[in-house]
Parts: structure tokens; C-alpha cells; sequence
């Protein structure tokens, strides 16, 4: 029941469905905007938010114009139309260290209102090749050291660790516990990762005339003079007890120290330190580290001993297998993939281009020498490299901004009608023949 004196309050559709309707409208317009991802060619009338590490006069939104452009700091006009923000960020990058604006540049370009993506883990240092690593959760410095090839006299024992904010930790993986994480630190976005090279010994402390040290002072010897010695009075000594000496006891045999521990690192499943015993290999080594893993090059696997050459050993042969010395170090090198695709048809180069991710179909065609005159672009076909996937695409669109570009991977083929001349055709017709040998002897 009612209580008394509290009137009805009637609910009047008219009163809260605008409210309902507002909501909705905000929820809608809220997920286009961050419907927005970094594979999305830009177009006119965008707006971009810039940021740059080193400088923040250039952190700002930017529009993009209706010839496709942007106004930048330092920069002046740059072309973003057709491009993806991660080609953009790259371009800038470039543009002000070759102007010499900056040294170093780390510029991020996102769709306003697109979520930040979190800044990779960067490495550097004693590796084959400096680079970064995409940050994930939870990352450690393992997964780090998984994914990379350390160069030779590669120092374990004193890693850097490089926080944005100016904080430095130095770890000592060579004593990493797979068991309790002992010195295999939690990672965050933005960390670099230096791993230092092996020091040189310190040099000797100079003694004699160079030092800086003076001479110590010898205090002058006084001559001895000689005294009369009273003559000495023979007295009886008493007869001498003998004692008993007590049992010797058996000497202890110094005990052995413990053997330094083999280091197992690169395409690894558990990168860290192995337990030498007598007997461990560089396959058992491996095995107790956890295996290979995909990226692992299991025909380039490292040894490094301490005052030895560095030697490579080739482990698709399985009967090679060496023993290991205390202090060793196993180092797997991790294949580095190379991604390419192929353009055919009406465009000047047809052939073989270079695939990175951030790739479009606008750049592809630009490195492929751009379209011929007879080039149909309402029909340009886009195979996937097993073949079981195709769609056809109208580049005129993409022109006039209708729509955006097509997201390409490693492999696609890229078909144009038209009337490519002979030399086109020759060099189509060995194009996919050279892909093959080139990747088959890499």
C-alpha cells in the first residue's frame, strides 16, 4: 500500500524517452569513434593526435585538410592521405632526425579518441640488432630475451633496465629461477632493456717512481756498541717432565666449489642457467631449458667460452652434440622472417615488393612503379597466399576517399587489368619463381 499523504507519481513516456533516446545517440556515436583502429587509412577531415617523447610542441590534434595534408612544427606540410597512423608516425620520425630537428624521435599518431596502445619494450646493446618488442601483460625479462639474438660477449650478469621514469634497476640474469622468477623482473611499457658486453680487466695499480704515492722512509739503524757481559753462573735445572701430546688429528680435505652454471639463451622456450654437471651437452642443455622454440634457428646454435672463439654449430644434423665446460654459454639465434608480396598486371614494376606492417595498397602500387595508362583500377584483384581467399577492390574509391584501404598481409598477390607491356610481362612471369628461390635460400 501507499503510504498516506504521498501523492502518485505517474510515469509519463513523454518525460524520460528523450533521455533514453540521448543515452543511445552517445553510446553509438562513442563506438564509432573508437570503432577507429591504427589500420585504418586516414582521409580528409580526420583528426590526429600527435605526440613526440622528445619534443612537446608537436603534441596537439591535427586535422587533415581536403588535399590530404597536415601542418607540422619544424616540418611544414606532410601527406597523410591513404596512409595508415603507423606509416604517418614512422614518416615524421624520419623527417625530423634527417632535418636534424632532433637526435631521436619516438612520435605516436593515433585517430582522436582511438585508446593508446601501449609503448613497446625497447632493446639494445650487445644483440645481433637493436629493435623492440610489443609490451604485453605480465611481461617479464624473459620473454624479452626469448625473442632476440644476443651478440657475442653478451654480459647476462648486468642487465640495465631503463624506466620512462629515469629509474634504473641492473639484474643479474645469469642467476634466473624459472621456479620462483628470482632475477626475471616484471616489465612496463616503455622499458629499454641494455645488455652490456663483457668489461675489460681492470688495470694494475702503478707502484715505484710513477705513482703518485711517496717513498716511505726507512728510520737510520743506530750502531750497536758493545757492553761487557757478566760471566754466567751455572745453576742446576730441575729434570724436565715429559707431556703427553695430545692425538693429531686427520687434516679435512678442502671442499669443492661449486662449478659455475651453463647459460642457455635466444629461441628458447626457458631461457637462463642450467646446473653443469659432468656429461651436459649443448642438446641436453637445450632440452632442460625447455626446447626450441618456432623462431628458433636450430642450424645457427652459438657456444661461447671464455677465452675461445666463439663457435656455431649446425643441430639439424642430429648426430652433432658437444660437451659443455662450466660458464658456457648457448646461445639458439632466432630467424628473422622476411615478408614480401607480389604485384601483377598493369603497373610500370610489376614483380616482387616488400612487405611491413602498416602497408597499403596506395604504397604497395607507388613501389611497384605506379599504374600504367591502360590500368582498369575498378577491378584490382587481391588473392591471400593459400590461395583459398580473393576480393576484388575499387582503387577509384579509395581515391575520391569513399572508402578506406584494404588491409594487405605477407604472400598476397595483387592482380591489375590492363595491357602491361612485354618487359611487364617477363619480369611477372619470373617474379613468383625468384620469390621462391630467394626465400628457400634465405
Amino acid at each position: 500500500m501507499r503510504p498516506p499523504g504521498i501523492p502518485v507519481r505517474l510515469i509519463d513516456g513523454a518525460h524520460w524517452m528523450p533521455r533514453v533516446f540521448a543515452f543511445a545517440l552517445v553510446l553509438i556515436l562513442s563506438i564509432v569513434c573508437f570503432a577507429q583502429t591504427a589500420d585504418q587509412a586516414i582521409k580528409p577531415g580526420d583528426r590526429l593526435t600527435i605526440t613526440c617523447d622528445q619534443d612537446e610542441s608537436l603534441n596537439r590534434i591535427y586535422k587533415v585538410t581536403e588535399d590530404g595534408l597536415i601542418m607540422v612544427p619544424f616540418l611544414g606540410a606532410v601527406r597523410v592521405e591513404g596512409a595508415t597512423t603507423a606509416y604517418v608516425a614512422d614518416d615524421i620520425e624520419k623527417r625530423l632526425i634527417e632535418g636534424r630537428v632532433l637526435k631521436e624521435a619516438d612520435v605516436t599518431v593515433l585517430f582522436v579518441g582511438q585508446p593508446v596502445p601501449p609503448k613497446p619494450i625497447k632493446v639494445q646493446g650487445a644483440v645481433s640488432e637493436e629493435g623492440e618488442v610489443s609490451w604485453k601483460e605480465g611481461m617479464r625479462l624473459s620473454d624479452v630475451l626469448r625473442s632476440i639474438t644476443p651478440g657475442v660477449g653478451a654480459d647476462f650478469s648486468r642487465i640495465r633496465i631503463l624506466s620512462l621514469d629515469s629509474a634504473v634497476s641492473i639484474v643479474n640474469f645469469s642467476k634466473f629461477d624459472p621456479g620462483t622468477n628470482a632475477q626475471n623482473p616484471v616489465l612496463r611499457p616503455g622499458d629499454t632493456v641494455v645488455i652490456s658486453t663483457k668489461g675489460e680487466p681492470k688495470k694494475p695499480v702503478k707502484s715505484g717512481p710513477d705513482s703518485k704515492t711517496p717513498p716511505v722512509k726507512k728510520p737510520p739503524v743506530k750502531p750497536v756498541t758493545k757492553t761487557e757481559t757478566p760471566p754466567v753462573t751455572k745453576t742446576e735445572t730441575p729434570p724436565v717432565k715429559k707431556e703427553e701430546t695430545p692425538p693429531v688429528k686427520p687434516k679435512e680435505e678442502p671442499k669443492e666449489e661449486p662449478k659455475a652454471p651453463v647459460f642457455v639463451l635466444g629461441g628458447i622456450v626457458e631461457p637462463g642457467s642450467v646446473a653443469w654437471s659432468k656429461g651436459l651437452t649443448i642438446r641436453s642443455a637445450i632440452r632442460a631449458s625447455g626446447g626450441f622454440t618456432d623462431q628458433a634457428d636450430t642450424s645457427r646454435v652459438r657456444i661461447e667460452r671464455k677465452n675461445v672463439k666463439a663457435k656455431v654449430y649446425n643441430l639439424t644434423d642430429r648426430a652433432l652434440d658437444a660437451p659443455l665446460l662450466p660458464g658456457d654459454q648457448v646461445i639458439v639465434e632466432v630467424i628473422v622472417q622476411k615478408r614480401f608480396l607480389t604485384i601483377d598486371g598493369a603497373v610500370n614494376k610489376p614483380g616482387i615488393v616488400k612487405f611491413r606492417d602498416g602497408l597499403t595498397l596506395t604504397q604497395a602500387i607507388q613501389a611497384a612503379g605506379g599504374f600504367m595508362k591502360s590500368a582498369k583500377k575498378k577491378v584490382i584483384k587481391i588473392t591471400r597466399r593459400d590461395g583459398n581467399k580473393s576480393f576484388f577492390v575499387n582503387f577509384e574509391e579509395i581515391e575520391r576517399g569513399y572508402r578506406g584501404e584494404p588491409e594487405l598481409r605477407p604472400g598476397d598477390s595483387i592482380e591489375i587489368p590492363g595491357a602491361p607491356n612485354r618487359l611487364g610481362k617477363i619480369i611477372r612471369t619470373a617474379a613468383v619463381p625468384a620469390l621462391l628461390i630467394f626465400l628457400i635460400g634465405s
